[in-house]
């Protein structure tokens, strides 16, 4: 995918493949609350929001029964506040409620 921001644990890049397997663990020793905490969302505030969607979109596109079942309150409150930063308000309070079906997120 060309123009998509990688997908990065502690500034290390990974693959769709070692992020679905990644997602497997985690259903499989139920830790669904920890998940997204492996990610880095710090950085300006535009790629904060590229990288941020482009995790939730990918997790979902990969393994879309295991993403409904994560706790993702860790990538929304970091995509809530790029939002705010970059003056989305309308975004951010999408994110501070956890309501993305409009995003299709």
């Amino acid at each position: 995918m060309s123009g998509t921001p990688p997908i990065l644990i502690k500034q290390r890049q990974i693959d769709e493949d070692e992020l679905r397997k990644m997602l497997i663990a985690a259903r499989a020793s139920g830790d669904t609350l920890n998940f997204f905490r492996h990610f880095g969302y710090q950085g300006q505030p535009h790629e904060t929001l590229a990288f941020g969607e482009e995790l939730l979109r990918k997790c979902k596109l990969l393994e879309p029964t295991i993403y409904e079942t994560l706790l993702k309150g860790t990538p929304f409150y970091w995509l809530a506040h790029a939002a705010f930063q970059v003056a989305d308000y309308e975004r951010r309070v999408l994110y501070r409620r956890g309501r993305l079906r409009r995003y299709s997120i």
